[in-house]
């Protein structure tokens, strides 16, 4: 994992918990989390996936959200347009 990865995840974990783990999410943190991943250019579709997964876990830490990052920017469509 790299660290541009570490940081959007880090950045996220901020805007989908706001400033405190405590804090429950809000319309704001979800649009504001939006829009950070619309920055990324991720489609909305990936994008309600990545933040769905996000508030599902139970423990919230950036090493998970790293790794739902991953997971949801693979892609099959490229691989079907070379056939």
């Amino acid at each position: 994992m790299n660290s541009i990865t570490q940081t959007q995840a880090a950045t996220l974990q901020q805007l989908c918990l706001g400033t405190t783990a405590h804090q429950p999410h809000s319309q704001s943190n979800d649009l504001k989390a939006h829009l950070y991943l619309e920055a990324m250019q991720i489609p909305l579709d990936v994008q309600d996936k990545i933040l769905n997964a996000i508030y599902r876990l139970g423990n919230v830490n950036s090493d998970k959200i790293e790794l739902i990052l991953e997971q949801c920017s693979l892609s099959i469509v490229p691989d079907r347009l070379l056939h």
